[in-house]
Parts: C-alpha cells; structure tokens; sequence
C-alpha cells in the first residue's frame, strides 16, 4: 500500500494554496517557502515539488510561472497528483 495523504487524491500539482487554480499566487508561496517567508504543510509541500525531485527549489517556482503563461518546461504543474 502506498503512503500517500488521502487528501491529494484529485490535487493539482502546482496548486499549492489548494484554491483550484495555479496562479502567479501559488508561484509566489513556492519562493516565499524557499527563502524561509512561508510555511508549507506536507500536502502543500507535494503539490509545490512539480519537477517531483523530492526538493522544492527555484526551479519549481519558476516551472509554475512557465504554465502561468504557456512555456514549455513546467513539469508535472496541472496535472493530478498521482502517487509514483
């Protein structure tokens, strides 16, 4: 079985604040986790590692920026969480 939090079922990578839309908002709580201004919870630290590397870095925030505006290189960002 896996171990995987029954909330993500149905979750949007990328969506990290959970409001059922990926927004410059969410790219901006990514940056703000990196530097230490914010806190993510388990759930919302999923969601935001969209490059799945288990770290979320720069290169999560700004893979959300890219599907913001329709550049290729945004990961997994949109798609449904799925457990690996």
């Amino acid at each position: 079985m896996l171990n995987v939090p029954i909330l993500l079922i149905g979750m949007i990578y990328g969506d990290v604040n959970i409001d059922g839309i990926i927004t410059v908002v969410d790219a901006t709580i990514v940056q703000k986790y990196i530097v230490n201004m914010a806190h993510l919870d388990n759930v919302n630290q999923k969601l935001a590692d969209v490059d799945v590397d288990a770290v979320i870095t720069i290169k999560d925030a700004t893979a959300v920026q890219k599907y913001i505006v329709n550049v290729d290189g945004y990961g997994k960002t949109g798609e449904k969480f799925a457990a690996a």
